[in-house]
Parts: C-alpha cells; sequence; structure tokens
C-alpha cells in the first residue's frame, strides 16, 4: 500500500507572472510548496513552505483547492494530496528570481500567456490555473492516475 503525502501549493502571480519550481533532474514544473508536517494546519504548512522556499511572507492566501496524483518515479510509487493556495507574496518580483532552499529545486518566473506550454505536474493543475487566470473562482478539485 502506497502511503498519502500531504502537501500544500501555492498560485503566486506578479506583474502578469506565474512563480513555477523545477527539478534540475526532471523536465515538469509544479507550484511552489511541500510537505505538511506533523500537527501543522494547511495554513501554517503553505506559509512556513513559502518562507522557506521564497524568503517572502505570503501575505494574504485564499484557498483554492485540492488535487489528488498518483504516479511513479523509476519502480516507486506515488500518491499525493495537494492543497492549492493563492498567496500575494508582495515582496516578489519577477525580475528577481527567488533561490529556493530545497537542493535541486530550482525556480522561475513564466509570463502568465504561456502557461498554456508549461509542462505543468499534475495535468489538471495547469488547466484550473488558467481558470483562475480567466476569473474563475470554482473551487479546484480532480484525482489524477499516472498509472
Amino acid at each position: 500500500m502506497t502511503p498519502v503525502t500531504l502537501r500544500v501549493r501555492s498560485l503566486i502571480v506578479r506583474e502578469e507572472h506565474l512563480l513555477l519550481c523545477r527539478l534540475a533532474s526532471r523536465p515538469v514544473a509544479f507550484l511552489p510548496g511541500g510537505r505538511v508536517e506533523a500537527e501543522e494546519t494547511l495554513e501554517a504548512a503553505m506559509r512556513r513552505e513559502l518562507i522557506e522556499e521564497t524568503g517572502c511572507d505570503p501575505g494574504r492566501m485564499s484557498y483554492l483547492g485540492a488535487v489528488e496524483h498518483l504516479w511513479t518515479e523509476g519502480q516507486r510509487r506515488i500518491h499525493d494530496l495537494s492543497h492549492f493556495f493563492h498567496a500575494s507574496c508582495e515582496s516578489l518580483r519577477p525580475t528577481v528570481t527567488p533561490r529556493c532552499n530545497d537542493e535541486g529545486v530550482e525556480m522561475l518566473w513564466v509570463a502568465v500567456k504561456a502557461v498554456h506550454d508549461q509542462p505543468i505536474k499534475p495535468n489538471v493543475v495547469k488547466g484550473f490555473i488558467e481558470k483562475w487566470l480567466s476569473g474563475d473562482p470554482t473551487v479546484w478539485w480532480a484525482s489524477e492516475r499516472e498509472f
């Protein structure tokens, strides 16, 4: 049985740019965030992760929804449940890319108009981002299985 990992991810849009993360070893992108620690609320985990990864105070945050994602890395099966937030992160600017403290993770700003060209995982998240950017306030929910 594959254990479920609880994660938080953040949608950060500043000056018509979206902040994404990439692992140097993989050609896919994902939203900033990480694991929820024991006895930590989702909001507290999101604040902690953004401070750790970007050095900025997330400021106002709003809940966007959740996505369940099952996939494999080599022989290992992974099962994540990610909760998504929008964070204002007003001190961030797309002219300066934050340096992530997580080993092997690089951050990059992508123009909002180029989001559809990005290899964002899970796949359903890209559609949710595009809907949110167009003004659709619908709460996110999806389950995506890649095995």
